[in-house]
């Protein structure tokens, strides 16, 4: 009874045991997950902060009109600081603040309604300077093509099903885009160069601004996508638009690029099928010509011995 009861004893204990090994590797998962998420971020984060330190950024079109709104607003308290000054010696206050707006803007402006007909003066001008500064933005930037050629790609875009997305249009990005392209594939490029998405979007390419945030996958098709591409040569950026992809997406198949031995290993757990460094496959081509030229040296010198 006793070998009984121990035998009983010695599997239930190995029972929770592995239970708790299983719950441990859970866990352990869960931990590895959230590392490998966090220090994906981190690494994106001083990528972003590297950009824009280089990185010239225009004024943004809110930012613009507060400041709009600031000046006006200073502008104004100026006209009534100088009419509460004039008031005393006029008598009423209408004409003391068109006087003070006279004397402040140099706009002489005379009769019944002047203060009406200096209010809309006042804000023509502001127009004005709004409708050149906007003109002048567009024209610089090329705006109305842009806005155009982006309207009609994201048309194309949710039509387009069992597409490739390759995030990143560099060197190997390029060659990616050109192979995939040639076989038939449907490409959607996601890059973060506005200038250069608007070069593609002109060659007649699915380009798009994109960096690392889902809106842009889901923008690009991910849901619909057959494989993602991410070959950016930043190994953090990689690494979180795989988890973004995968997890808007399970059923994409992602082929990732890889600058550090060590990130191959987070980026397959992520969900990477393919993870590629192409600084080794350029070595091994080296080598793998090297060693085939010697071969055909040695055929030739031992084809020569023999002859002779």
């Amino acid at each position: 009874m006793k070998r009984a009861y121990g035998a009983g004893h010695g599997a239930g204990s190995s029972e929770c045991e592995v239970r708790s090994v299983e719950k441990k590797g859970l866990n352990c998962k869960k931990h590895c997950h959230s590392e490998i998420k966090e220090s994906g971020k981190r690494e994106a984060e001083r990528a972003r902060k590297r950009e824009s330190m280089t990185k010239f950024k225009p004024i943004p079109e809110s930012v613009f009109l507060r400041r709009i709104a600031i000046a006006l607003g200073l502008l104004v308290t100026i006209i009534l600081i100088g009419a509460i000054i004039l008031y005393p010696g006029i008598g009423n206050f209408k004409e003391a603040f068109t006087k003070s707006a006279e004397k402040v803007t140099r706009v002489t402006i005379a009769g019944e309604n002047a203060f009406i007909f200096f209010i809309f003066a006042l804000f023509g001008y502001v127009l004005a300077f709004y409708a050149v500064y906007v003109s002048i933005e567009f024209a610089l930037e090329g705006k109305i093509k842009h806005l155009f050629l982006e309207t009609k790609m994201e048309k194309k875009i949710g039509h387009l099903k069992n597409h490739c997305i390759v995030c990143g249009y560099g060197r190997v990005g390029r060659s990616v885009v050109a192979k995939l392209t040639e076989s038939g594939k449907d490409v959607v490029i996601m890059e973060k160069d506005e200038r250069l998405v608007q070069q593609l979007q002109s060659a007649g390419y699915l380009a798009m601004v994109g960096t690392l945030e889902e809106e842009d996958l889901e923008r690009a098709g991910i849901k619909n996508a057959r494989f993602l591409v991410t070959c950016t040569g930043d190994d953090g950026r990689n690494l979180l638009l795989i988890m973004a992809g995968k997890e808007l997406n399970p059923n994409v198949t992602i082929a990732s690029r890889a600058s550090d031995v060590k990130i191959i290993k987070k980026m397959k757990y992520a969900g990477a099928t393919h993870v590629i460094m192409p600084e080794v496959l350029g070595g091994e081509e080296i080598v793998d010509s090297i060693l085939k030229t010697d071969r055909l040296l040695e055929r030739q010198k031992g084809g020569l011995y023999r002859s002779s």
